[in-house]
């Protein structure tokens, strides 16, 4: 077994560490100063949808969303938010 007391390899910035409390305690999460990642921003969609769709649909849904900046209309995206 390792003594972790033992360990010179890993050491801890107590700056950085205080600064990235400060942080988090100063900026919610999903702020522009602290936003959320791609995964986490969809899991917050799927969530917030799950009572009124299906996975499926909201995969979907999901995919008409990401398809904007290329798509030349948004009838896609009506038809399913319409459905």
């Amino acid at each position: 077994m390792v003594d972790l007391r033992q360990r010179t390899d890993h050491k801890v910035d107590a700056r950085r560490v205080a600064r990235d409390r400060r942080r988090r305690d100063t900026f919610p999460k999903g702020d522009p100063q602290d936003p959320l990642s791609a995964g986490e921003l969809e899991a917050k969609f799927r969530d917030n949808v799950a009572t009124m769709l299906s996975p499926v649909r909201a995969g979907e849904l999901l995919q008409a969303i990401y398809a904007l900046p290329d798509a030349r209309d948004t009838d896609a995206l009506s038809v399913l938010l319409h459905a």
